[in-house]
């Protein structure tokens, strides 16, 4: 890839470089940052958007969703780099830029951290006193506002969905904009009030849409943590604790319990195992290559975890969304 490609870098030497029109350049500018100066054979990841797929693996995904859809043609699973030619459909093409990157950006990106001893973990992290407190839990129970109530009381926040953690038991930055939702008023009301006028009247136009379409347009706001007060680009710390939090069904109180090893290790690998779906419609070599990637991020998560003290956390399932959020943010040493 040499022209209209910008490289991204993550942790010390994971490199992503993507190449397409403006547009899909800004999008990822906004997500990670500046792009960094590094050789184009540096790359571990390579992405590009194009109209005509090259059509020259077997590797091929067909996909959409709402109003947009993708083809994406990968490289061999064992190929240096790994790359990716994406060919979308549909508008808008921002929803379009977010789904592909989460489905298939990010999870390449999580095959190579493997073979560089870092796992990218689908975690929220926030640093601490003693180092960083990471909490690993499914979409939907809270890690994003509880971040952004963290960057508004003026805390170092790591990552609100993605976080990157090495086998020394140190937790790396993932440089991406944090995903905030229109009830964040009542969820996060320190964090709302922080936000710029522009932003809160964003907000409010994706609630009236959730409203409208009756929650079948439902995009977050994205923001970058600098616009909640974050005054430093935060660097990588060393694990303090680790939280895993769940909605549970068929209790009323939250509830906290201690974990062994094995059970902290139990909780990251599910949420690991629903990182990479979309490439495993791919066929028999893909799949063996993920099985292999999975095996490498529990050796390296089991020593990252070997000392850390680690927590469950049950939020009631049934609680209102601001009700469990103040709960978890409570149990996390959060203030409102």
């Amino acid at each position: 890839m040499a022209l209209n490609a910008e490289t991204f870098r993550f942790a010390d030497d994971l490199l992503l470089r993507v190449q397409g029109a403006s547009g899909v350049r800004r999008h990822f500018r906004r997500e990670y940052g500046p792009a960094a100066s590094a050789a184009p054979s540096a790359a571990d990841i390579e992405v590009a958007f194009v109209r005509d797929l090259p059509r020259a693996s077997a590797w091929v995904v067909r996909g959409g969703h709402k109003s947009v859809g993708w083809t994406v043609e990968l490289s061999a699973p064992g190929a240096r780099p790994l790359q990716a030619w994406i060919a979308l459909r549909g508008r808008p093409r921002s929803f379009a830029y977010s789904l592909v990157q989460g489905y298939f950006a990010e999870p390449l990106l999580s095959v190579a951290a493997a073979r560089k001893g870092l796992v990218l973990l689908p975690s929220a992290a926030l640093g601490g006193e003693g180092g960083a407190v990471l909490v690993v839990g499914a979409p939907r129970t809270g890690k994003s506002t509880v971040m952004a109530r963290a960057a508004a009381r003026g805390l170092v926040v790591l990552g609100d969905d993605q976080v990157l953690v090495d086998s020394a038991g140190r937790c790396w930055p993932f440089p991406r904009r944090l995903r905030l939702y229109s009830d964040l008023s009542a969820t996060a009301p320190d964090a709302y009030a922080r936000l710029p006028p522009r932003r809160r009247a964003g907000l409010s136009a994706r609630g009236l849409g959730v409203r409208i379409t009756r929650g079948y347009v439902a995009p977050p706001l994205r923001i970058a943590p600098s616009e909640l007060g974050q005054r430093h680009s935060p660097q990588s710390l060393p694990l303090a604790r680790v939280y895993a939090v769940e909605r549970a069904a068929g209790q009323d109180v939250l509830d906290s319990l201690s974990l062994d090893t094995e059970d902290a290790l139990a909780a990251a690998s599910d949420v690991l195992a629903t990182q990479r779906l979309h490439l495993q419609q791919t066929g028999d070599a893909w799949s063996a290559e993920l099985g292999r990637v999975r095996r490498l991020e529990e050796e390296i998560l089991g020593r990252a975890f070997a000392r850390v003290p680690a927590e469950r956390i049950s939020v009631p399932a049934d609680w209102p969304a601001a009700r469990g959020i103040n709960a978890l943010a409570d149990r996390l040493g959060i203030m409102r």
